[in-house]
């Protein structure tokens, strides 16, 4: 078995960390951390380089990637594509959130998918020798279908961290599980089968969304409404309307991917409608960050997950 290393971008350092800690107490395993040097030039383009990078060497290597903005994406590119160059044995790259998900097809002629455009990027990244292709990690990426924008060139793992809040559900009092439309239920809906399960269905008007109960009673329930990403948080809001018109005593939700760009995430501290619990995980770390200590919302770390998915793939 060759020697791991964790390679990170700088919002993922704290996560990254938690990682190597979790991997020597659970599985008595060194993870090896590697260092990056992480800056950028007087005119604003990157200046990266690997430390150490001798350890690179025959390493199964991981890079835990965070692309939040659009200028994320090319220095953090960078550096996975400089990786199989100095000769690492396998590489896998831990991107927890997809950040042009909801960009997965066109509506109108002339719209650009932006989501296929990074996926062509993403399997550019060279093979390895000679582990072969890269894999690529995502957790709950919005489209299914998105899988197959990666080409050939790189192989792809789909994960949930759905079972994450299987255990803060657990403390509540025998509540019941929302969804937000007829995609969340179909895509989620197995996962909380042990729950009583309400649908939603929404019509947007403009910037106006329209959300009603399609099946389900919430009466005198505790409610929580699943989905994988959050925007601006309207959608939520919205809903958690509709299940305490329909009688809902109160209502959580419990959300992978926590965008709220523009600090959006106050409106779900500020706005009139509540939700008793707010939980996300640290897929978007600049948000995560924001959030912690604040009520109604908990961050759940994505690092038990990936603690296993670095020591498994080390295993292969």
């Amino acid at each position: 078995m060759s020697e791991m290393a964790l390679f990170s971008c700088p919002a993922m350092d704290s996560l990254s960390r938690e990682v190597i800690r979790i991997a020597q107490q659970r599985y008595s395993k060194a993870i090896n951390a590697g260092k990056l040097l992480w800056s950028k030039f007087p005119d604003g383009w990157p200046n990266i380089a690997i430390e150490n990078v001798g350890m690179c060497s025959n390493f199964q290597a991981t890079f835990l990637a965070a692309m939040e903005r659009p200028a994320d994406v090319f220095e953090q590119l960078a550096v996975v594509y400089a990786l199989p160059r100095y000769l690492v044995r396998s590489l896998q790259v831990i991107m927890p959130y997809f950040p042009v998900g909801t960009m997965e097809r066109k509506v109108y002629g002339g719209e650009i998918v932006t989501a296929m455009t990074l996926s062509r990027m993403l399997s550019q990244i060279p093979l390895n020798r000679p582990g072969g292709p890269a894999k690529l990690v995502f957790f709950d990426i919005h489209a299914l279908p998105e899988e197959f924008y990666l080409r050939d060139g790189v192989v792809v793992q789909l994960v949930s961290a759905m079972p994450l809040f299987q255990s803060e559900l657990s403390k509540l009092d025998a509540p019941a599980i929302a969804f937000p439309d007829e995609g969340a239920m179909n895509r989620f809906g197995k996962m909380f089968n042990a729950y009583d399960l309400i649908v939603c269905g929404k019509k947007r008007n403009g910037n106006q969304r329209d959300v009603r109960i399609i099946s389900g009673d919430p009466s005198k329930r505790h409610v929580c409404i699943i989905d994988d990403l959050v925007q601006t948080g309207g959608t939520l809001i919205e809903c958690n309307k509709a299940l305490r018109n329909a009688g809902a005593r109160s209502v959580s939700a419990a959300v992978t991917h926590g965008v709220f760009p523009n600090e959006s995430w106050k409106r779900i501290i500020e706005g009139e409608i509540c939700f008793d619990n707010f939980w996300i995980t640290d897929s978007c770390p600049t948000t995560a960050q924001a959030v912690i200590g604040k009520k109604p919302f908990e961050v759940i770390s994505l690092s038990d997950v990936i603690v296993d998915l670095v020591v498994n793939d080390s295993m292969a």
